[in-house]
């Protein structure tokens, strides 16, 4: 859905179809929504936006008859304990994206109190993007009238100024200059800024700029036009360093505009050392005649003339693409310098001088919003009707490193194919991206030609280490580039990143993508340096995984991610060469990073494809292997079966070995946890197992065994006492061996059992703790399920709006992910929030969207498929429909028997009690309660509706007849429990 606010409110659906809304008051309300996209929206503030100073008497009653009305016309509104949420997100709203101006903003609200302070800002950012559009234009009408109605602004007098001095109008140039020096003195008391009254001074010497003006835009360098200012205004010599294409040129001139002496030498086409400073006095516009007496003449060089010619005079020198020719140009920009006080030198290079006094100033690509506000600036120039779609445009601009050069000859490509077949032939960019301005230097009329000249200027060993450097993914160490090159590599590393091939970001070297790639054209023979590269990383690997587990888990969990793209090539080059032995190693070696770090799907996906390969590694290894594949197998896919194929045949191999692998002594009762179906003989011959792993040497496992342990207890409503005491041992030895990811599973046990037993700050402690540890671990595929943990406490400590607000966290996490389990799980929690305010719409909306997720996959547990129709009965009853009550409640019970999960069989049975309340049958319901109390091993404080039913039936027969029923309840079983809706079918 696509949001208008620049103009009349103008709502269309993701076809393009309008979407038509009556009526001021429901424009007002989607507008006040709009303003504030994906933020919760106060009642208040709502109805202070809609009705003003008059709200009707039942103004939240009015207020949702609007919403639903949005609703019904497709315009996603959420509900909130607070307020509601437009979920549109920003870029589909045009005040945030940039869109196209239709009229006054904000049109149908203008007038009111709300939109005032969004006018204000919307009024400021137009008159800048008209200034920008503005900024190397020489209409001077455009101007007049830019200044005509921004008075105050400095801006657009600077833009006339310059533009009138341009065009010799200086008289009409300084006029414009004194009206505005005197409307600021009279109006704020100010003097114009130090960058007007420098372009005043210019003026006044009459020294018209002598480089040409732009004939293009310059975008996206503000930044970086006003730090080399900067630079110029407090050194003499300035150094602009970048690859090839990286704009260093543009950004020269752009910072040499409106000085009043600028001289721009292109030294590229010259070959020779010697012919700089003849290449220079031309562009000073002086003729050797006249420069030295006849005797001197003869004998002085092109030097001695410049220098000369120099002397006197105050200006910019600017030398540009100095990378071929360095050690001549750095010796006449120092003799220049040191002779002629009055002169500044700006170079550009792809290294820099390195000479006494000189600034380096890095140009790095651009920023991915000013990438393809370029992109559509050059795009829409060459052929106006051309589509752009905002995905393939941000694509396009990251595969091409955000550089102006690639980008533009991107955007001329365009005129001849369209984005989507320019974005799918990105891998032959060096053929594809040819064809820039005629006039343009010829190494910058294609990419190809752009990376040529950096080679050409290489020595034989530096380009040795960019080809093989090119191998690696995301940038390496040292460490790595050693290995990978066989040799001490420093000293060309060094002079890569002076010549601006390979970047140093703190004690990695990272090469752009263009870059890159060119070193793999480059590479004749690639599988020796993959090779190296793979067995690089796969003993890295293998050096990090045990510390996974202890007090060094964040420091090398860092150092796995700061080379997961370089792990994960490693294994699928691998793969691709047929190496069976290096690919188990590698997965080994990663499973459990791959956990830990929630690269799980992707885990999964490789670990299939490796392990498919023949291997002469030892049996443990595969055994490793094939245990961790399983893990990450179920939780990134879901395929249970394939994953219990890969424990029967990791237990094979770790028979009569050493399980050198603490994952290699819990595979025997993971396999149990895997098996068909829960049933109570598997439990009782699960816990043994378990129990027997309780002294193990290795701590690790012997938490683990206690928390599995523990859970399997609570799934049964067994021995409560016992399954927390074993959460607590387990948390114990996770903290002293630094485990942070057990110690959040323990943690959340802990913070679930404290819950249900009613101390609801307590676990909220757990929880937050919890929390705090995964955040530490950036697992966020676990890290959304304890946020509703936490959110949950919260509401039950009676902390609403921290509710609402760590729930939101839980729900961005689970979208970000985009994981069906995430998506549903917390739309599940929002449904029940809004069926506890009494918001009965938004709870089924909600619902709605639970029922689209599970409907597209039947990987989804049976114990979520309960809790979900649980909470369709329990909104069905509070909506008065009974009977849809009863479908789903009975739908609910059967998946919750099938899980064989006691607490979850719990909660469905509370429910069931709720509609035969509600059905006239409160002693059945007190009997359900007794039979969920039962069941689940204790009464479960945390379901929140439990209160509500155990008074409403107390108050119905009495506390002795709820006494009495609810002891028959606690007689039920398993098997027997349907008996009880069935009973309540009958009555009803």
């Amino acid at each position: 859905m696509k949001i208008s606010l620049l103009g009349p409110l103008e709502v269309r659906a993701d076809d393009g179809a309008t979407v038509e809304l009556g009526g001021i008051r429901l424009r007002t309300l989607l507008i006040r929504l709009a303003l504030d996209p994906d933020r919760t929206v106060t009642h208040d503030t709502l109805v202070d936006a809609v009705w003003g100073e008059r709200p009707p008497s039942n103004a939240a009653n009015a207020l949702q008859q609007l919403v639903s009305r949005l609703r019904r016309v497709g315009v996603p509104v959420h509900g909130e304990a607070a307020g509601y949420r437009l979920g549109v997100p920003k870029e589909d709203i045009d005040v945030f994206s940039g869109g196209e101006w239709r009229g006054p903003a904000l049109a149908d609200v203008a007038e009111a109190d709300f939109a005032q302070p969004y006018l204000a800002r919307l009024r400021e950012q137009r008159a800048e993007a008209r200034e920008r559009s503005l900024e190397n234009a020489g209409d001077i009408s455009a101007l007049e009238e830019l200044v005509a109605q921004h008075p105050l602004r400095e801006r657009p007098v600077y833009l006339l100024m310059r533009a009138l001095w341009r065009q010799g109008r200086q008289a009409e140039a300084l006029a414009a200059f004194e009206r505005h020096r005197e409307l600021l003195a009279d109006q704020l008391g100010a003097d114009p800024s130090p960058a007007l009254r420098e372009l005043h001074v210019a003026v006044l010497r009459e020294a018209a700029p002598r480089q040409p003006m732009a004939l293009t835009s310059f975008v996206g360098r503000d930044d970086d036009l006003a730090r080399v200012r900067e630079l110029l205004r407090r050194g003499r010599l300035v150094t602009l360093t970048g690859p090839g294409g990286s704009g260093k040129t543009r950004l020269a001139k752009e910072a040499a505009l409106a000085l009043p002496e600028v001289w721009l030498v292109e030294l590229a086409p010259l070959t020779d050392p010697d012919e700089i400073a003849q290449a220079i006095l031309p562009a000073l516009g002086v003729r050797e005649r006249g420069l030295l007496s006849g005797a001197d003449r003869s004998s002085a060089d092109a030097r001695e003339r410049l220098i000369a010619a120099l002397t006197h005079r105050s200006g910019l020198l600017i030398l540009d693409n100095c990378e071929h020719l360095l050690e001549e140009a750095a010796r006449l920009a120092d003799a220049v310098l040191f002779a002629c006080p009055g002169i500044t030198v700006l170079t550009t290079s792809r290294e820099p001088l390195a000479i006494t006094g000189e600034a380096v100033y890095p140009v790095q690509p651009l920023a991915e919003e000013a990438a393809v506000r370029l992109l559509v600036d050059r795009a829409t120039a060459s052929r106006p009707d051309v589509e752009l779609d905002a995905g393939l445009m941000v694509r396009l601009c990251r595969a091409l490193d955000g550089m102006p050069l690639a980008i533009e000859l991107a955007a001329a490509r365009l005129r001849t194919m369209t984005l989507p077949t320019l974005v799918s032939r990105l891998d032959e960019r060096f053929r594809v991206l040819t064809g820039g301005s005629r006039t343009a230097l010829p190494r910058h009329q294609t990419l190809g030609a752009v990376v040529d000249w950096s080679w050409e200027l290489l020595s034989p060993a530096e380009r040795e280490v960019w080809c093989r450097l090119a191998v690696c993914r995301g940038g390496c160490t040292l460490e790595a580039a050693t290995a990978i090159c066989g040799r001490d590599v420093l000293d060309e590393l060094s002079a890569l990143v002076d010549k601006s091939l390979v970047r140093l970001d703190r004690d990695r070297y990272q090469m752009l993508e263009t870059i890159r790639e060119y070193g793999l054209l480059r590479l004749d023979d690639p599988e020796p340096a993959q090779r190296a590269h793979a067995e690089y990383f796969a003993a890295l690997a293998e050096r990090a995984e045990p510390h996974l587990r202890d007090g060094e888990q964040l420091a090398w969990l860092g150092v796995l991610r700061a080379d997961h793209d370089n792990l994960q090539v490693a294994l699928r080059r691998a793969i691709a060469l047929g190496a069976g032995d290096l690919a188990h190693r590698m997965v080994a070696a990663l499973g459990w990073y791959w956990w830990l770090s929630g690269a799980r799907a992707e885990g999964g996906w490789l670990a299939s494809e490796a392990l498919d390969l023949p291997s002469d590694v030892p049996p443990s290894t595969r055994a490793i292997a094939y245990a961790l594949g399983a893990l990450n197998l179920v939780d990134g896919h879901g395929e249970l079966a394939r994953a219990k194929t890969w424990l029967d045949r990791s237990a094979e191999l770790a028979a009569g070995v050493p399980a050198v692998h603490p994952v290699l002594k819990l595979v025997a009762p993971i396999r149990m946890l895997a098996g068909p179906a829960w049933n109570l003989g598997m439990v009782d011959r699960m816990l043994p197992v378990f129990d027997a792993l309780f002294a193990d040497g290795d701590a690790w496992v012997a938490a683990v065994a206690r928390s599995f342990h523990a859970h399997a207890l609570l799934n049964f409503g067994r021995d409560r006492e016992v399954a927390v005491r074993n959460f607590e041992d387990a948390l114990g030895l996770f903290r002293r061996l630094g485990d942070r990811w057990g110690v959040s599973l323990a943690l959340e046990a802990l913070a679930t059992v404290e819950a249900q037993d009613g101390r609801f700050r307590r676990s909220a402690e757990h929880a937050e703790e919890a929390v705090d540890m995964l955040t530490e671990l950036g697992t966020a595929e676990d890290l959304f399920q304890l946020r509703m943990r936490l959110a949950q406490a919260q509401w039950l400590l009676g902390r609403r709006a921290d509710s609402v607000a760590t729930l939101g966290l839980a729900e961005r996490e689970a979208d970000r992910l985009g994981l069906p389990m995430a998506i549903a799980s917390v739309q599940l929690g929002r449904a029940m929030m809004a069926r506890m305010e009494g918001d009965v719409a938004e709870a089924w909306y909600r619902l709605d969207r639970v029922d689209a997720v599970l409907a597209a996959s039947d990987a989804f547990a049976p114990q979520l498929r309960a809790i979900v129709d649980g909470a369709r009965g329990l909104t069905a009853a509070l909506d008065g429909d009974l009977r849809r009550a009863r479908e789903a409640h009975t739908v609910a019970l059967e998946h919750a028997l099938s899980s064989m999960d006691s607490p979850v069989i719990g909660m469905v049975m509370v429910g069931c009690a709720d509609l035969a309340l509600r059905e006239g049958n409160p002693e059945l319901a007190a009997t359900m309660l007794g039979a969920a109390d039962h069941l689940n091993g204790a009464v479960d404080h945390s379901i929140v509706d439990r209160p509500r039913i155990e008074q409403a039936v107390g108050r119905a027969i009495g506390p002795d007849a709820y006494a009495a029923a609810y002891r028959r309840g606690q007689a039920t079983t398993v098997d027997s429990v349907g008996e009880l809706l069935a009973i309540g079918a009958a009555a009803s």
